[in-house]
C-alpha cells in the first residue's frame, strides 16, 4: 500500500528529476494529486546547489503499530499522548503489504480490538485488502492470483459494525480527545487496561473505550456531560445495539463506570435527555 500512496519527487539545483517509478502511473498520480500538496523545505530565493523535497501530508505511524502488537495499554496510552498535537497527520494500520497479517500477527480477538483502536483515531485510516474477511495468507505483492480463504463472517460483521460507527460525522468533522482512566474503586489496578477518548461535533458525541488485555477490566472515565437541564445519560453501544442508562449526576462527580471483558470494546452514541 505504501507503493500506492507515496510518490515522493526530490527536485535538484540541476533540474534532474530523480523519481520512484510505479507500473501503472496515472493511480498513483491521482492518489498523489488528492493526498499531497507540494511544500518546500527551503525559501524560494535558496542557493541554487540546495535540494528541495517534497513533504507529505501524512506518514505512516509505526510507532503506533508497534505498540498495538508488542506493548500493553498503558505504553500505547502515552503513545497516543505524545501523538495528541498532530494525530491528523498519521497513517494508522494494523496490517500491510509488508506486515503479516492481522489476525496472524495478533491473534483474532485482540486484531479487532487493535483495529477499533486505529478506526476511530484522528487521521487517516488505513485498511488492507483482505482485512475485512480476516485472511490469514500474507501475499507477496508481486502475485497476480491470490488463494482462496473463506471468510470469516464473525470478523466481517465486527468491521461492517465498527465502519459503520467511524463514519459518523464526528469522527470525520469533530474535536478528538483522549480520556484518562481512574480507578473503579480502591485496589482495583484494570483500570490501567483501558483506553477512551471522545469525539464532538455539533450535537453528536461519540464514546470509545476499549479494554486492550486478556483480563476483565473496570474503571471510570470523566465524560463530558452538560451543566444543566440533563435528567439522564443514554448510551446506544453501537457493536452490541446494547442500551445504557446513566445518572448524570453520578457521571460528573464520579466519572462514568464501564467494565469490559478482555480485548472487548464499547463503541458508545452519547444522548442527554
Amino acid at each position: 500500500m505504501t507503493s500506492r500512496v507515496a510518490h515522493a519527487i526530490l527536485e535538484s539545483s540541476r533540474g534532474a528529476k530523480s523519481s520512484i517509478w510505479f507500473p501503472s502511473p496515472q493511480p498513483i498520480k491521482k492518489l498523489s494529486e488528492l493526498l499531497f500538496e507540494k511544500k518546500s523545505l527551503v525559501p524560494d530565493d535558496c542557493p541554487p546547489r540546495e535540494t528541495r523535497v517534497k513533504v507529505f501530508d501524512f506518514t505512516y505511524n509505526k510507532q503506533l503499530y508497534e505498540k498495538l502488537r508488542y506493548s500493553a495499554s498503558e505504553e500505547i496510552y502515552n503513545c497516543l499522548e505524545s501523538d495528541a498535537q498532530q494525530p491528523k497527520r498519521s497513517v494508522y494500520f494494523i496490517e500491510n503489504h509488508d506486515e503479516p497479517r492481522a489476525i496472524m500477527a495478533f491473534g483474532r480477538q485482540r486484531s479487532l480490538m487493535a483495529a477499533t483502536i486505529i478506526a476511530t483515531l484522528p487521521g487517516l485510516r488505513l485498511f488492507h485488502d483482505g482485512q475485512f474477511e480476516g485472511r490469514h495468507i500474507q501475499i507477496p505483492v508481486q502475485l497476480l492470483q491470490e488463494p482462496k480463504e473463506n471468510i470469516d463472517s464473525g470478523i466481517k460483521q465486527f468491521y461492517d459494525r465498527l465502519l459503520g460507527f467511524s463514519n459518523n460525522s464526528a469522527l470525520h468533522e469533530g474535536e478528538w480527545k483522549l480520556m484518562e482512566a481512574h480507578q473503579a474503586w480502591d485496589g482495583n489496578e484494570s483500570y490501567k487496561n483501558l483506553l477512551a477518548w471522545t469525539w464532538h461535533h455539533d450535537t453528536h458525541t461519540r464514546v470509545v473505550i476499549v479494554n486492550y488485555s486478556s483480563n476483565p477490566a473496570q474503571g471510570r472515565f470523566k465524560v463530558p456531560v452538560p451543566e444543566a437541564n440533563v435528567k439522564s445519560i443514554t448510551l446506544v453501544d453501537e457493536l452490541t445495539s446494547l442500551t445504557y442508562v446513566r445518572d448524570p449526576d453520578e457521571v460528573r462527580s464520579q466519572g462514568l463506570y464501564v467494565a469490559l471483558e478482555p480485548y472487548h470494546a464499547h463503541l458508545f452514541g452519547m444522548k442527554t435527555d
